[in-house]
């Protein structure tokens, strides 16, 4: 998504202004703005991500508090989310190149910065 938001507001913002310079008229040309969907992704209070990493700071955080925060910050708010009654523990995100449909099942095992045992041992055996 930020990329995209870059392509757009950087590569059709230069050529709309370069066809302006050359006397071509391009105010008919509207550029796709994704800056919700990008919120909705990235934001620390209300964005995918954000909501993601508080409910996992919480000893009792669960995947379906993360969805359900994240229902309460953005259903009918961000028109990027998506969420219907028949879908359980799924969300989806309307992404610039399409709908895509998540399932939260394993969302905070998979987000918690957990390191293998052998790691830490070795981190802590280490001199330098």
């Amino acid at each position: 998504e930020t990329l995209q938001n870059h392509y757009n507001s950087y590569i059709f913002q230069r050529d709309m202004d370069e066809c302006r310079s050359e006397g071509i008229d391009v105010t008919e040309i509207k550029c796709p703005d994704n800056s919700l969907c990008l919120s909705l992704v990235s934001d620390d209070a209300t964005g995918v991500l954000g909501v993601l990493d508080d409910e996992c700071r919480l000893q009792t955080g669960t995947d379906d508090g993360f969805l359900s925060k994240l229902s309460e910050t953005n259903l009918n708010k961000n028109p990027f989310f998506v969420r219907k009654p028949t879908m359980k523990d799924t969300f989806i995100v309307r992404h610039y190149a399409g709908d895509v449909q998540y399932n939260v099942s394993g969302f905070l095992e998979k987000n918690r910065d957990t390191l293998k045992d052998g790691f830490k041992t070795m981190m802590r055996e280490a001199s330098n």
